[in-house]
């Protein structure tokens, strides 16, 4: 039988619509090569998660389980000159505030990741105002790599919210009332307004600012200040987890900052310092007891950090950056260009992860639309009555149904991507297993984000991050921490094959100039952008035509839940617009109308045939926007007749489309 070009046309991408599932993960032997691109960015989707195990011989340790997965061996494929995604030449002077790393087991003891099930701490026991000039034996710990000792401070300055001590390296009374009233007038009813009320603070008790003198490892000026949850437990409490509770300054609300900074030349690094540890304080006293005083784990430390970073910039706006967070500690961090996890909050070797938990804060911020959000997660982990909640279901539930189900529908994961994740979470974790693949699909488009910048949608970011440009792998092989991604530069401007030794699941998402060019998607759910065919009558897409339908989602797609149509989607009353930029006035939600891109990735293509389609035998949905483009016929609805009339406009057999003439 005589078949029509466009009737083979339309058949085949039929039948492989019907036989090609979303991200089909499959083994094969056919190399699969990426085209048009010069970067490219592997993700590992799946989980990774920390715990502290106590045994009473052994003590403490930590179980890490980092779920890794292999990019196979590189050689040939990429560049192994150092650099970053867009080309920016990272800040080389040293940090202006000079921190150097701490070891991931002293930020873990100095933060909040350590306790045991059986504690249930109480804040009212000391923390009581004193008088100038009175004095009080405290533990502090001074060279942080050795044990806690005890000193006799001095009150310096006495504020409504809070008491300043110092020993014989901080006497200044003029800056201790400078810290106190900067604590009384902005700290604490910023931090308290944007992540909740510090839960000691219900009795009147007072935060006791503790400042000396810190080394580590020979410098003076190497930490900035921690906060402790030891301080906050009671003496019985701190017992049940095997340590000493005269080693502890047990039921005080204290921060420790260095007297480094504690200086007229360095106020501003004191001030942010105070904000930061103050969220820690905030943040413990929250996730530590609900309001029913039933007991939960904390936040872990990469979220934690990621608010007490937030709680810098919203006290001090562009402090963040004016430390070089990003520019330098980002930018040139090693460890996340190496893969490391966004959820492993390791210092070991250096400090990117804080300007990275800031951006992270930055992306919660915009994707919600306000700062609200913050206080929404404290508030989250204060109603909740469970006895696990992790991260990822605190997010969930806080950045609310809009925002979830623009991160679920921007990226379809394969049944067997889904699996893995679920197999490899944390088996203490009782929330539903879709939180998990939530938290994974978020991570992605964040990662996706800090590279696009978008202004709105699901790639954009706050414009704390304009500075950020993520460091190049230059390994030519790495294992990737679950959560973990690396951005590679292709060896030769244009293409990438992926290994054979590469992990089936991994995810990868294609950029030409910084631009998106494909994805996210596996290797084996790959296709490549079809371009524009000619009116050859003859012409017939090969299988690779038809990629799978959410591979490459666009910022317009899924919008924020505050975002707002552009003014030119609806023309005024007196325009005279030509027919195609009259969209129809019921049901033009959010985003640019594009008539035949259903599949809202900016052009039309064979893809969006195929994506109509495959509406049409029920394998996907489309977006609300996708049917108001896929429309193209003018009847109230998309069907294989719209896809038919798009692939007739794309070989020049018809010339407009009948919706518009």
């Amino acid at each position: 039988m005589n078949r029509s070009p466009i009737r083979r046309l339309f058949a085949a991408i039929l039948v492989l619509c019907l036989v090609i599932p979303l991200f089909a993960i499959r083994v094969s032997n056919a190399a699969v090569t990426f085209s048009g691109i010069d970067t490219l960015m592997i993700y590992n989707p799946l989980t990774y998660y920390e715990e502290w195990v106590y045994s009473s011989s052994t003590g403490w340790s930590l179980k890490v389980t980092a779920n890794a997965l292999s990019t196979g061996n590189m050689s040939g494929q990429i560049k192994t000159a150092s650099g970053n995604v867009l080309g920016t030449k990272p800040a080389s002077e040293e940090r202006s505030n000079g921190i150097t790393p701490l070891s991931s087991a002293q930020i873990r003891q100095l933060t909040q990741d350590r306790r045991s099930n059986a504690v249930d701490g109480s804040y009212d026991e000391v923390g009581q105002s004193r008088a100038v000039g009175s004095t009080k034996a405290f533990w502090i710990s001074p060279n942080l790599a050795s044990s806690e000792q005890s000193v006799t401070m001095t009150c310096r300055a006495v504020g409504t919210y809070c008491n300043i001590w110092g020993n014989s390296t901080f006497t200044s009374t003029s800056v201790a009332n400078s810290m106190a009233s900067e604590f009384d007038s902005k700290i604490y009813s910023n931090d308290t307004n944007y992540f909740g009320s510090a839960r000691f603070a219900e009795n009147g008790v007072k935060v006791d600012i503790l400042i000396y003198t810190m080394s580590y490892q020979g410098y003076t000026n190497a930490v900035c200040g921690f906060f402790s949850m030891y301080d906050l437990f009671t003496a019985s409490e701190v017992t049940s987890m095997g340590d000493n509770p005269s080693l502890y300054n047990t039921g005080s609300p204290i921060v420790h900052l260095n007297s480094y900074f504690c200086t007229t030349s360095y106020l501003n690094v004191a001030y942010v310092t105070m904000a930061h540890e103050f969220q820690h304080l905030i943040n413990f006293t929250s996730t530590l007891k609900n309001s029913a005083n039933t007991e939960q784990i904390e936040m872990g430390t990469w979220l934690n950090e990621a608010m007490s970073m937030q709680a810098e910039e919203l006290s001090y706006n562009g402090e963040v950056e004016a430390q070089e967070y990003i520019s330098y500690s980002y930018n040139k961090s090693g460890d996340i260009a190496g893969g490391q996890s966004l959820y492993c909050f390791d210092t070991e070797n250096d400090i990117g992860v804080y300007g990275q938990g800031f951006m992270f804060g930055e992306y919660l911020k915009k994707q919600y639309g306000s700062s609200d959000i913050f206080k929404r997660i404290h508030s989250t982990w204060r109603s909740c009555a469970v006895s696990l909640l992790n991260d990822g279901a605190n997010l969930e539930t806080s950045l609310g149904s809009s925002v979830v189900n623009a991160v679920n529908n921007s990226v379809s994961y394969d049944s067997s991507i889904i699996s893995s994740i679920n197999s490899t979470d944390n088996s203490n974790d009782t929330t539903s297993d879709s939180v998990s693949v939530f938290l994974s699909k978020l991570n992605l488009n964040y990662q996706i984000a800090t590279v696009l910048k978008n202004s709105s949608g699901i790639y954009s970011i706050g414009t704390g991050c304009s500075a950020a440009d993520p460091k190049l792998n230059t390994a030519t092989s790495v294992s990737i921490q679950g959560g973990g991604r690396v951005f590679v530069k292709t060896a030769n401007g244009s293409s990438y094959t992926v290994p054979t030794g590469a992990d089936s699941k991994l995810i990868y998402v294609g950029f030409k100039n910084g631009q998106l060019v494909f994805g996210p998607t596996t290797a084996a759910g790959y296709a490549p952008a079809t371009a524009t065919p000619t009116a050859t009558p003859t012409a017939t897409p090969t299988p690779t035509a038809t990629p799978t339908p959410t591979a490459t989602p666009t910022p317009t797609a899924t919008p924020t839940p505050t975002a707002t149509p552009t003014p030119t989607a609806t023309p005024t009353p007196t325009a005279t617009p030509t027919p195609t930029a009259t969209p129809k006035p019921t049901s033009t939600p959010s985003g640019a109308l594009l008539y035949g891109d259903a599949n809202c990735n900016g052009s039309v293509d064979a893809n969006d045939a195929a994506t109509i389609l495959r509406a049409v035998v029920k394998l996907e949905i489309l977006s609300a926007q996708g049917e108001i483009n896929g429309d193209v016929t003018g009847n109230g609805h998309t069907d294989a007749e719209d896809a038919a009339c798009i692939l007739r406009k794309i070989v020049h057999l018809i010339s407009v489309y009948p919706v518009v003439g």
